[in-house]
């Protein structure tokens, strides 16, 4: 009974909040919303098994996402670091945004199997490489002198993964942009969870998430996607 008084009190409190303003058609009130965004993953919310070991002291400010150049060494680590990130920049948002979501919590439910590991290469490192081949016959063959250590590779650009190659010695200089045999735009669907939410019109939970992609690329991370809201019912 508690908690459904409780519940009536934020619900009265947010139709007052909203009495003043223009209301969508077809709006509905949503609690504990879902919030998903594609996401080009900045380094440092990527992982490789064979990286050199980060710093466990994860970060409780956001300020060094796009600037940290070192993987994690495990999905565990990403999905760790990537939520610590993030949380602190809801943290900001709530409070500029002057909300009431006290006793409520705001979690990445992207699970570490869904973030593949990544032997990372830069796009300079892969134009480079491919500029060396030499003309063989009737086609080419990239030359002896290759530095490119992975076949799979994931592609950097501005510190930050953009593009996916199957099979790196199958891309030419002709074909780089080609989907079928060169680079493939890659970015990451990450999902978060909402809990113990007040009442707030849907479109309301869109400007939240918003804001979010905003905060986020203010500290340089790049998406792909608006970051709107759903429905988690």
């Amino acid at each position: 009974m508690l908690l459904s008084i409780k519940h009536l009190f934020v619900f009265l409190i947010n139709l007052a909040l909203f009495e003043a303003c223009t209301i969508p058609a077809g709006s509905q009130l949503v609690q504990n919303p879902t919030f998903q965004a594609y996401v080009f993953l900045p380094i440092s919310w990527t992982w490789d098994s064979s990286s050199a070991p980060a710093n466990k002291n994860f970060r409780k400010i956001s300020a060094s996402i796009i600037g940290s150049t070192v993987q994690q060494t495990s999905p565990d680590d990403v999905i760790k670091i990537i939520d610590t990130d993030v949380r602190s920049v809801v943290k900001d948002v709530i409070k500029n945004m002057g909300i009431a979501l006290a006793g409520s919590n705001f979690s990445l439910t992207t699970t570490a199997k869904e973030i593949p590991e990544m032997s990372l290469i830069t796009l300079e490192q892969l134009i480079a490489e491919i500029s060396k081949q030499t003309s063989n016959g009737g086609g080419t063959t990239p030359s002896t002198s290759n530095t490119i250590k992975c076949t799979e590779c994931y592609v950097l650009e501005n510190n930050s993964v953009r593009y996916y190659a199957k099979d790196i010695t199958k891309v030419r200089p002709e074909n780089i942009f080609d989907s079928a045999t060169g680079l493939v735009p890659y970015s990451q669907l990450l999902t978060f969870n909402t809990t113990n939410t007040p009442l707030y019109y849907d479109f309301y939970w869109d400007i939240f998430g918003d804001r979010i992609r905003t905060a986020l690329q203010n500290e340089g991370v790049i998406f792909d996607s608006t970051m709107k809201a759903g429905s988690n019912t």
